[in-house]
């Protein structure tokens, strides 16, 4: 099978934090192009299908009509205007191709990973943070994709398992990619995580020094990066000495961090919490009253595609 799938949020990179930070608006026409980049060189090299979701947006009726050089077939999905939509065109593109391009944010993926596809995701940044996205352009994204979906480049020397955090309270449970973190902020609200006043700890699965949000604050103290078998445990308190860190595109914030350790596998770190919020890669999701709240580091059956790496292995291939 060498069909390329490609999923698409189309409002990622359009929320609040935009009022507060200079943080660029991610255009649906934007996806577009970048999404036509990827394909047309996949089409260069040889790919000749590629399925894409239904959405309420055009992009999938927009793609129809532009000359990519391949057969593009439009999968429908029940539609829901909820995250929900994201996680099902995962679940229903996975049979159909052989690696999924992700375009969107850090909440994207996350809903990709929850959905457990058993090919390689190639993600590109389509958010705000981007932290779980890879930073390259779509016509090299297009080069990688070509080259594994037909079968030139091997997903063994190019991908690498995600970690991710399973958090657990009372009510439920759920998973982050990135970050795992409890505010004092009793209110859902904007869902964004603006005031690092009212953060009470964070579970990292990760942290890179070019991480935007909560991880780059562990980046600043302990640096971790996402193929090592640990994430990073903050323990956050205004009153604390404050790292200076990037929490928002184009901004610096001051967080007092009271203690800062490694995240082990298999190795949980707890908190209880009177009266809060769940946030979950960057947006708070869950009210929390009266609960112990539990993040376990796990490795998951999510495989990621390095596209640098791939690159050096598909330069080798063609040559």
């Amino acid at each position: 099978m060498s069909a390329i799938g490609v999923i698409v949020n189309p409002v990622s990179g359009q929320d609040v934090r935009r009022l507060g930070s200079p943080a660029p608006v991610q255009t649906v026409f934007g996806k577009i192009q970048l999404v036509a980049q990827v394909l047309g060189v996949a089409a260069g090299l040889g790919v000749r299908q590629a399925f894409v979701p239904a959405d309420p947006y055009s992009i999938a009726a927009t793609l129809e009509g532009m000359p990519l050089g391949l057969e593009l077939h439009v999968v429908p999905v029940p539609l829901t205007a909820t995250a929900q939509d994201t996680f099902e065109a995962a679940r229903r593109l996975e049979p159909l191709v052989s690696l999924l391009v992700v375009v969107g944010g850090d909440g994207t993926l996350r809903q990709v990973a929850k959905a457990r596809p058993k090919v390689s995701i190639l993600p590109l940044p389509g958010g705000t943070n981007n932290a779980f996205a890879h930073r390259v352009g779509g016509t090299h994204a297009g080069l990688v994709a070509g080259l594994l979906a037909l079968g030139r480049l091997e997903a063994g020397r190019c991908c690498y398992r995600a970690k991710w955090l399973r958090v657990r309270y009372d009510s439920g449970e759920d998973l982050a990619l990135v970050d795992a973190v409890v505010s004092r902020n009793p209110s859902l609200g904007s869902k964004a995580l603006l005031e690092p006043g009212e953060l009470e700890c964070a579970a990292l699965s990760f942290a890179e020094p070019w991480s935007l949000g909560i991880a780059s604050v562990g980046a600043a103290i302990r640096p971790c990066g996402r193929e090592e078998d640990w994430g990073v445990w903050l323990e956050l308190d205004a009153q604390a000495p404050a790292v200076l860190a990037p929490i928002l595109p184009g901004r610096l914030l001051s967080v007092g961090v009271a203690s800062c350790s490694r995240l082990e596998i298999g190795q949980p770190c707890h908190r209880y919490v009177r009266s809060g919020t769940l946030a979950l890669d960057g947006e708070r999701e869950v009210e929390l009253h009266e609960t112990w709240v539990e993040f376990a580091l796990e490795k998951t059956p999510l495989e990621v595609i390095d596209p640098e790496r791939a690159l050096v292995e598909g330069y080798r291939a063609m040559s």
